[in-house]
């Protein structure tokens, strides 16, 4: 019997040496070298603040927008984050349905801050109006786009910003 447990502890002590060497840390490292840590970019950093006014918030009064008559009421917050007044400033909407139709004009005025004047002042600008469907798109899912423009000197319309949202399309009779 002694003889069985002098066995089982040399057994036991040859398992624990050779765990013991497969764990220790003299090998060669086959991973290549550690490098320094290259920090991560901030995405906000990455893009820059714009300069021109922008669509700060849109908010729909609803997703539906009726393809056979009224109109569905929206408000648009346009931020101008410069110093100077941003004048001949237009918001223009379009509606598109899912048919591979072209878009359809949807809305479009003179921005109005507060005086319809087309001049959009520093900071924000609230204003409202309406989205009206029409006859050529088909009922479904659907998107509004609203733009801003600013009407250059020679009557041409450059876009300084513009936001889609998704809408339903229907037909009320």
């Amino acid at each position: 019997m002694m003889r069985n447990r002098r066995t089982y502890l040399a057994c036991l002590l040859a398992v624990v040496a050779l765990a013991g060497a497969g764990c220790s840390d003299e090998a060669t490292p086959t991973a290549p070298a550690a490098t320094r840590a290259v920090p991560a970019l901030n995405p906000a950093a990455a893009k820059p603040r714009p300069r021109a006014p922008y669509i700060s918030d849109l908010q729909l009064s609803s997703i539906y927008v009726s393809l056979s008559g009224g109109f569905t009421p929206y408000t648009v917050t346009v931020t101008n984050p410069s110093q100077k007044d941003y004048k001949s400033i237009h918001l223009k909407g379009e509606l598109q349905s899912q048919n591979n139709q072209p878009p359809t004009p949807a809305s479009a005025f003179l921005a109005f801050c507060p005086d319809p004047n087309g001049v959009v002042p520093r900071g924000d600008c609230t204003m409202s109006d309406g989205i009206t469907g029409g006859p050529n798109l088909a009922p479904g899912p659907g998107t509004f786009t609203l733009r801003v423009l600013q009407q250059q000197s020679d009557g041409t319309m450059t876009v300084l910003d513009s936001t889609t949202v998704d809408v339903e399309l229907r037909q009320y009779y």
